[in-house]
């Protein structure tokens, strides 16, 4: 096992997405906001979700020029699917990974990252992510092992049925016509068979 490289952060929200013109909530969407300690190096976010359809991804990164007040929401995802179908129950709580990979933008001095929630079908009035977890580094592909013996049986199965195929498909090789020859013809097709050799059992 490895450790990983986490980084501390603070959360504010979900909360609803509210039109400054009107004050109206839009329905369907939230924001959740990841607040680090410092300009930080993003190389992944994990979380469990719960109801949301798909999320997008800004960024705001240090740098702020001269008379701003604060940097500007950069858009890094702009859409990562989370429910293949808003309206049906898959993948509405899986695990979910958002690597830097992903992103269109370098994770790079990074001092917050804002995460869109959409939900548009009414079936699902709550919807947010949990379990939030910020790692520094990429994610690691762990080494695969299989203690299924089912799979080992199957693989089993296919070498016997590729050989059978072979065996049956096998036609002796006649032997090179040489006058130098000392060995019999049977001996040399012997020599280059490579077919099943069928041995009768005695039965008792």
């Amino acid at each position: 096992m490895f450790a990983r490289q986490t980084v501390e952060f603070s959360v504010k929200g979900p909360v609803s997405l509210i039109l400054d013109e009107e004050q109206i909530a839009l329905p369907g969407c939230a924001i959740l906001d990841i607040n680090f300690n410092r300009p930080s190096q993003i190389g992944e976010l994990v979380f469990r979700n719960y109801y949301t359809a798909w999320v997008s991804v800004l960024a705001r990164y240090d740098g702020v020029p001269t008379g701003q007040k604060e940097p500007g929401w950069k858009v890094a995802v702009t859409r990562k699917v989370l429910m293949p179908s808003p309206h049906h129950e898959n993948g509405s709580q899986d695990i979910v990974s958002v690597a830097a990979t992903e992103s269109q933008l370098r994770w790079r001095k990074v001092l917050a990252m804002r995460l869109v929630l959409r939900q548009p079908s009414p079936e699902w009035r709550v919807f947010h992510v949990e379990e939030l977890n910020v790692y520094g580094d990429l994610p690691r592909l762990a080494p695969t092992t299989t203690n299924n013996p089912f799979e080992k049986y199957d693989k089993l199965l296919e070498l016997v049925r590729q050989q059978t195929l072979k065996a049956l498909h096998w036609t002796p090789v006649p032997p090179p016509l040489s006058t130098d020859s000392t060995q019999p013809a049977s001996v040399l097709l012997k020599n280059t068979s490579s077919a099943y050799e069928i041995t009768k059992l005695p039965q008792t």
